[in-house]
C-alpha cells in the first residue's frame, strides 16, 4: 500500500498525460459495456460528454494543421462569426509555433490542446523558473498564471454550451498554451499575459452560473461574440510577438504589454461584465439597461470578416491604433513637463528627517531598494521637441525599429538592466547622496562619475552595479526615458577578425544606446534624419563602423525625449589603447550633449574617465558595511517615505 502511493506521488507529467488519454479512449467503451437500465449509466454519460473523437486522442494537433470549414448546418450570424474567428485562429496558431525558437515552442508530443495541458504547461514553467533561482518578479507572475487557471473551467464551460463547443476549447486552450510557453523566457511579457488573462476572466466565473439558470439563445449569441474577441485578441499577441521576434524587440523595456492591448482588453472586459449583468437581470427583463449596455460596447469591424475585407479592415485598425499611440505619446511628453523636478528629489527624501541629521557625522546610510511610493517628485521635462523642416519623411518606431534590428548582434540585451533584489540594502557613504543630488538638481553638469573601491566580483556582489541599477529603477518608475549598459568583458566570447575584447565591448555598448534610443522613438513623427536599413546595415560590428555608429548616435538624440538620463557601470573594463581615442570621443559627446544626463560607476580608475570628467564631477565612493550604528538610519528612511 506505501509502495503504491509512493509511486503515485511521483507519478512524472508524462504518466499523467498518459492515464488521462486511456480514460478517454475507455470512456468510447462505456456505451456498449453499461446498457441504459443500469445504475451507472449516468457516470457513463459524464464519462463519455468530453471524450472528443478518436482520431483527436491519438493526434490532439491535428486539427490545428487542417483547413477548417464553417458548419453548414449553424445558420446563427454570430456563432458563424465565432467559427471564422476560430479558423483565423487556427491559421495564426500555426505559422506562430513554425517562427517560435525551439526553447519556446510547444512541444507537440508531450503537450495537448485541454485544460490539463495549459495546466501543465503553468506547472513546467513555474518550475523552470524556479531552478533559475534568480530574484525577479517571476513570482508575481506564477501566481498570476495559477490564478488564471483556477478560472480555466469556467471558461470551458461557457464555451461548451455553444454549438460545436469542444472544437472552441481545443483552439482555446492550444493557443493559451503557445502564447504561455513563448513568453517563458521573457518576464516582462509573461507578467503582461498573466495580468490581462486575470483581467478578462474576472466576471467569466459569474456568467457561467449565472448562465446555468438563464440559457437562452440571446444568452448564446452573446457567449459567441465574447469568445469571438477573445479568439482575436489572441491572434493579435501571435502577430504582436512574430513581429517583435523579427525586429528583435521582444525584450524590449520601453513597451508595456498591457498598454499595447488595453483597449482590446477593455473591450472583452466590457463585454463579459455586460453578458453576466444581462444574465444577472434577465429574469425581470431591464431591456433599457441591456440597451445601454449594446450601445456602450463597440464592436470590432474585423470580426467575422475574411478575404480582402479582412485585409482592409486589419489596416484600417492598424492605421487607428497607430494614430491614437501617437497621439497619445506627444500627450504624455508634453503633460510630464510638471514631473522633471530633479532626481535629487528622492535623495532629498532620504536625506530628510532623522537620516539628514547623520550627514555631518559621516555615518553610512542604507538606500531601500523599493522607493515607489516616494516618486511623487519626477526627474525632468520629456517634452519632445518639434522635428520638421523641408525635406522631411514620414518614420514610425516600428519602421525603425525593424531597420535596426542588426545591431542586437554586437550587444548582451541582458546588460541593458540588472535585476535588483528588492529586500537587500546598499550602503553607500552620505557624501555620495549629496554630490548626486545637488549633481542631479543642476541644470548646467550633464555629466558624474561615482567612483567605487577597485574590486572584481559578480554582478550581484558589485555594490556600485547595484547601485547603478538601483537609480535606474527609481527612474524607470517614475516613467522617466532611460537608456543604460553594463560593460563587461566576457569570457569566451567569439572575437570578430581584427577585433580585441576591449574594442568589441566599447562597440556594444554605442550599439546598445542606439539601439535603446530607438526604442524611445515617437510612433509616427517627420525627421530630415535618414533612419533607412541600408544606413543601419553599414554598422557591422566592427572598428570601421564606428564613424557610422556615432553619427546616427547624434542624429537619434534630437528625435527623442528632450532629456534622456543615461546610465553607464563599468567603463573602465574598456579602457586599453585600442580603445582610448573612440572613448574619449563617445566621452566628449556625453559631456556636450544637451539631450543626455548621464551617470557613470566604476569599481576603480578609468583612465578615460580621468581625462574627460572634471574634479568637480567626481566623486569617491565610500562602500560602508552594516553596523548598530546604522540600522537607526535605515528606519528613518523607511519611515519617511
Amino acid at each position: 500500500m506505501l509502495t503504491a502511493a509512493a509511486s503515485l506521488v511521483t507519478m512524472s507529467v508524462e504518466d499523467v498525460r498518459e492515464s488521462r488519454t486511456m480514460v478517454r479512449m475507455y470512456s468510447w467503451d462505456v456505451e456498449e459495456r453499461i446498457p441504459p437500465e443500469s445504475d451507472a449509466h449516468s457516470l457513463g454519460q459524464s464519462l463519455i460528454e468530453d471524450r472528443g473523437d478518436r482520431e483527436s486522442l491519438t493526434a490532439p494537433w491535428r486539427k490545428f494543421f487542417e483547413r477548417q470549414k464553417l458548419s453548414q448546418n449553424n445558420g446563427d450570424p454570430l456563432t458563424d462569426v465565432i467559427a471564422v474567428e476560430s479558423a483565423r485562429l487556427r491559421e495564426k496558431w500555426v505559422a506562430f509555433q513554425t517562427s517560435c525558437p525551439k526553447d519556446e515552442r510547444l512541444d507537440l508530443t508531450n503537450s495537448e490542446p485541454t485544460l490539463e495541458g495549459v495546466v501543465d504547461i503553468v506547472r513546467e514553467m513555474t518550475t523552470a523558473w524556479r531552478t533559475k533561482r534568480d530574484k525577479s518578479r517571476r513570482g508575481k507572475t506564477a501566481k498570476l498564471f495559477h490564478a488564471f487557471c483556477s478560472k480555466l473551467d469556467s471558461h470551458s464551460s461557457l464555451m461548451k454550451l455553444l454549438p460545436e463547443g469542444n472544437a472552441y476549447v481545443s483552439v482555446f486552450m492550444g493557443s493559451l498554451g503557445a502564447v504561455i510557453k513563448a513568453s517563458v523566457n521573457h518576464e516582462h511579457i509573461a507578467e503582461g499575459f498573466a495580468t490581462s488573462l486575470c483581467q478578462i476572466s474576472e466576471h467569466i466565473i459569474w456568467c457561467q452560473w449565472e448562465l446555468e439558470l438563464f440559457h437562452t439563445k440571446f444568452m448564446l449569441e452573446q457567449v459567441a461574440d465574447l469568445y469571438a474577441h477573445i479568439f482575436l485578441f489572441l491572434s493579435s499577441i501571435m502577430d504582436w510577438l512574430t513581429e517583435k521576434r523579427h525586429r528583435r524587440m521582444l525584450d524590449s523595456f520601453n513597451e508595456n504589454f498591457n498598454k499595447r492591448f488595453e483597449d482590446e482588453i477593455a473591450a472583452i472586459n466590457r463585454k463579459a461584465e455586460a453578458l453576466r449583468r444581462r444574465a444577472e437581470y434577465s429574469s425581470h427583463a431591464e431591456l433599457r439597461a441591456m440597451r445601454l449596455d449594446l450601445e456602450d460596447m463597440r464592436q470590432d469591424y474585423r470580426i467575422g470578416l475574411e478575404g480582402n475585407a479582412r485585409y482592409f479592415a486589419e489596416r484600417q485598425h492598424f492605421e487607428e491604433r497607430m494614430a491614437r499611440e501617437a497621439l497619445e505619446a506627444q500627450k504624455e511628453r508634453e503633460q510630464s513637463r510638471v514631473r522633471w523636478t530633479q532626481l535629487s528629489g528622492f535623495v532629498k527624501h532620504m536625506l530628510s528627517a532623522g537620516a539628514i541629521e547623520s550627514i555631518h557625522s559621516n555615518q553610512t546610510v542604507f538606500i531601500p531598494l523599493q522607493l515607489a511610493g516616494m516618486m511623487d517628485q519626477r526627474v525632468e521635462d520629456m517634452n519632445a521637441q518639434a522635428v520638421g523642416g523641408g525635406g522631411v519623411s514620414q518614420w514610425g518606431l516600428e519602421k525603425v525599429s525593424f531597420n535596426s534590428k542588426n545591431l542586437e548582434d554586437s550587444f548582451h540585451r541582458d546588460r541593458l538592466r540588472l535585476l535588483v533584489d528588492p529586500t537587500e540594502p546598499v550602503l553607500v557613504n552620505q557624501d555620495t547622496l549629496v554630490a548626486l543630488s545637488e549633481w542631479s538638481a543642476s541644470t548646467d553638469r550633464r555629466a558624474l562619475w561615482l567612483e567605487g573601491p577597485s574590486i572584481e566580483v559578480d554582478d550581484v556582489d558589485n555594490p556600485m552595479s547595484m547601485l547603478a541599477a538601483r537609480i535606474i529603477d527609481i527612474a524607470e518608475q517614475s516613467q522617466v526615458p532611460v537608456i543604460s549598459y553594463f560593460c563587461e568583458l566576457r569570457r569566451g566570447e567569439t572575437l570578430r577578425p581584427g577585433e580585441t575584447r576591449e574594442t568589441q565591448a566599447m562597440i556594444g555598448l554605442l550599439y546598445a544606446l542606439i539601439r535603446q534610443l530607438v526604442e524611445l522613438l515617437l510612433p509616427r513623427f517627420e525627421t530630415q534624419v535618414d533612419l533607412s536599413e541600408p544606413r543601419f546595415k553599414r554598422l557591422d560590428g566592427t572598428l570601421k563602423s564606428w564613424a557610422d555608429a556615432m553619427a546616427i548616435f547624434r542624429d537619434l538624440l534630437p528625435l527623442g525625449p528632450n532629456k534622456v538620463f543615461c546610465v553607464i557601470d563599468g567603463l573602465h573594463w574598456l579602457d586599453d589603447r585600442d580603445t582610448e581615442k573612440y572613448l574619449h570621443e563617445l566621452a566628449g559627446v556625453f559631456q556636450e550633449e544637451q539631450h543626455l544626463k548621464v551617470l557613470f560607476t566604476t569599481t576603480g580608475r578609468s583612465a578615460c574617465l580621468l581625462k574627460e570628467i572634471s574634479a568637480l564631477d567626481t566623486v569617491e565612493v565610500k562602500i560602508g558595511r552594516p553596523s548598530d550604528d546604522t540600522l537607526g538610519v535605515e528606519d528613518n528612511v523607511m519611515g519617511s517615505m
